[in-house]
């Protein structure tokens, strides 16, 4: 409450008095500052509200599946915005979204078939720097997690070959 009180003249006052509603303000943060995704791949935005929010709004709005949800799917690398409101007042927050190559994947080497028992090496090479690579079946191989490994084959064996960024792409 809120009460007034003013002097008209001497022995005259005028008093009146208000309710003021007080709204507490909305909070909003996310987990983390940033998230990785890789190319083709979404991610369900995921902020941490005060209970009191009623109203969303994200921007920009290219990469997201709607702006006025809570949990929109975004796709896109992009600084995203979201605006939080309850009625009266409202709260901003930032998460940065980037989205990852996929590695493109070359393998030279064995062009030619090697006869039984013989050796040879597989080179494999991607386009991103620090890539991982395992090789499936590992069977006949120096070791199946090397991107140059000595092949060594008795039999005809096609393999498989899993390749993994830095960024988990």
């Amino acid at each position: 409450n809120l009460t007034a009180r003013s002097t008209i003249a001497p022995n005259c006052i005028v008093k009146d008095t208000v309710n003021l509603a007080v709204f507490a303000k909305p909070t909003v943060s996310f987990a983390t500052d940033s998230i990785n995704i890789c190319q083709g791949s979404t991610h369900t935005m995921s902020p941490i509200v005060s209970a009191d929010v009623v109203k969303y709004t994200w921007s920009p709005a290219p990469g997201l599946s709607n702006t006025t949800i809570p949990n929109p799917v975004c796709n896109a690398s992009q600084t995203y915005t979201l605006k939080v409101e309850n009625g009266l007042c409202n709260a901003t927050a930032q998460q940065v979204v980037s989205v990852n190559p996929n590695p493109i994947v070359t393998v030279a080497g064995i062009s030619q078939p090697i006869c039984e028992g013989t050796t040879s090496t597989i080179n494999v090479v991607s386009d991103v720097p620090g890539t991982k690579f395992t090789f499936y079946p590992g069977t006949g191989l120096s070791d199946p997690n090397n991107a140059n490994p000595t092949v060594t084959l008795d039999t005809t064996t096609q393999y498989t070959i899993k390749a993994i960024t830095p960024m988990a792409c």
